[in-house]
């Protein structure tokens, strides 16, 4: 499914009116999905990775950065999913050689870094993980909005800088899974995503919010090939197409044509050779992301440069987070 570009309008939509109604109906049964379950029974602290808007926010990169402060300090994650767009149901180890349409494509990227697990029910997922007694913390990828026994611990809230929090109405209004109030008031950080060369535009609600709010920005990492002055063709399938294409030409690459595919997209090799010749044909580069390439067929490699997102974050905030990560989990070694 593409954005509704009227989601992220600054002007009032006819469509965002007439959808109202049934974005409240749609908020207050999710809302209550999880009223007299049973929650998480381990005693494995959990970071929750989360946003308040459906699409690409930066979660995955967040959570990658989040692990490594980890194991850097000698901390072990483990990386809880859901393996969205993936046929795996029942509780599995992901490994970095699974084939991405079976786990799905977060799932396999986030395997490249630490352990990662995926479970379609997150608390099933966090007790097994638990039980193993190999890990530190448990880190999951997009849970915000899910069981609230998940995000007890450490809930960090994503913003992307450009899109911030769109028109500020529900799903299918707009593109908030809840309301701004409710995802701030649950979160203990926000993480603001931006660009390098960008200006920083955090929401009014973050600001005035007490939490404290992280600046997070995204590097590429090329493998060591320049971009600047370089003809290139881009191609994606995120949640949001053009804050990759956008981070691209910041590099100063010259973008011939830049293609779009949905969000979890799974590439055919005809498409693939098609693209791959396309770009052979304008002498032009062909770029995609980290989270697209682990989905197509390792053949093509020599043809494609994988566009890899880096995010960095100051010294003062990193020690933050690393004090963050040792308290809640020396506080769960105590308890």
């Amino acid at each position: 499914m593409q954005t509704p570009q009227f989601w992220y309008s600054k002007k009032n939509s006819l469509l965002s009116f007439l959808f109202y109604p049934i974005s409240k109906l749609i908020y207050f049964f999710g809302k209550n999905r999880f009223k007299n379950k049973q929650g998480y029974q381990g005693s494995t602290p959990i970071i929750c990775i989360g946003n308040a808007t459906t699409g690409g926010t930066g979660k995955t990169p967040t959570a990658i950065l989040i692990a490594q402060i980890a194991m850097e300090n000698n901390l072990k994650p483990a990386f809880l999913t859901r393996g969205y767009k993936g046929t795996i149901t029942e509780f599995t180890q992901v490994h970095s050689g699974n084939n991405s349409k079976h786990t799905g494509d977060e799932a396999l990227l986030l395997a490249n870094h630490a352990s990662t697990y995926i479970c379609r029910n997150r608390i099933d997922g966090a007790n097994k993980i638990h039980q193993l007694n190999l890990y530190d913390i448990i880190i999951t990828d997009d849970g915000l909005q899910n069981h609230p026994d998940l995000v007890k611990n450490f809930a960090v809230l994503v913003v992307d800088n450009q899109r911030g929090f769109g028109n500020k109405y529900l799903i299918p209004a707009g593109p908030l899974r809840e309301p701004i109030h409710t995802a701030i008031k649950k979160s203990h950080i926000i993480f603001i995503i931006a660009n390098n060369s960008e200006p920083l535009d955090i929401p009014d609600e973050c600001e005035k919010s007490s939490k404290p709010i992280i600046c997070a920005r995204k590097t590429p990492l090329t493998h060591g090939i320049e971009l600047e002055g370089e003809n290139v063709i881009v191609f994606s399938g995120l949640g949001n197409n053009q804050q990759f294409f956008e981070s691209v030409k910041n590099t100063g690459a010259n973008i011939l044509e830049a293609i779009e595919f949905p969000d979890h997209s799974n590439y055919h090799d005809r498409i693939i050779q098609r693209l791959i010749n396309k770009a052979q044909s304008e002498a032009a580069l062909l770029i995609t992301t980290e989270k697209d390439m682990i989905k197509i067929n390792p053949k093509f490699y020599p043809f494609i440069i994988p566009f890899l997102i880096h995010l960095d974050i100051s010294d003062d905030d990193k020690e933050l987070l690393r004090q963050k990560i040792f308290d809640i989990v020396y506080a769960k070694k105590k308890a």
